[in-house]
């Protein structure tokens, strides 16, 4: 939650590991990407991977990770990702919420 709300109050080394896992997480996206216009994936994996960027996608960390990286990528899975980044999918209420525990008292 931190890396995802508020990126930009972390140093670089407290960004790395989150930028790791983004960057591990879209990997997998990308390879989502490409075995569906393959034909080999079955279409309701990549679209629970959209719904998880549609539900990410107004995080500046989710931002700031793409910004940095997005050229590692290729060139129609960037233009993809921007498509969804850029579209007007609402994220609904509470999903990155920051949950406290609660105490009994």
């Amino acid at each position: 939650y931190d890396y995802m709300a508020h990126a930009d109050k972390l140093t670089e080394q407290q960004r790395f590991p989150y930028i790791m896992s983004l960057h591990a997480i879209f990997l997998s996206f990308e390879n989502t990407y490409i075995l569906l216009h393959e034909g080999t994936l079955d279409p309701r994996i990549h679209e629970s991977m959209v719904r998880v960027l549609n539900y990410s996608k107004y995080q500046p960390g989710l931002h700031l990770y793409w910004k940095s990286r997005k050229a590692l990528f290729f060139p129609e899975f960037q233009e993809y990702i921007d498509e969804i980044i850029n579209s007007k999918t609402e994220a609904p209420d509470g999903v990155f919420k920051k949950i406290e525990k609660e105490t009994n008292q």
